[in-house]
C-alpha cells in the first residue's frame, strides 16, 4: 500500500528528472500564458468586456 502512496505523491527527490521536467513546462507555460494575457489586453484595449478576460486575476 505504501507503494501506491509514494507514486501517487510523486517524488520527493528535489533532483528528480521527472520534478525538473515538471516545473520547466510549467515556466515555459506561464510565460507564454503571461504573454498572451499581454497582447490580448492591448489588442482589446477599447472593449472593456474582452479587455478585462485577458487581465490577469
Amino acid at each position: 500500500m505504501s507503494e501506491f502512496l509514494a507514486v501517487s505523491n510523486g517524488s520527493k527527490d528535489e533532483s528528480s528528472p521527472n520534478k525538473s521536467l515538471r516545473d520547466k513546462a510549467y515556466t515555459l507555460l506561464m510565460e507564454r500564458v503571461s504573454s498572451i494575457r499581454e497582447f490580448g489586453s492591448y489588442v482589446f484595449w477599447k472593449n472593456e468586456e474582452r479587455r478585462n478576460k485577458y487581465l490577469n486575476d
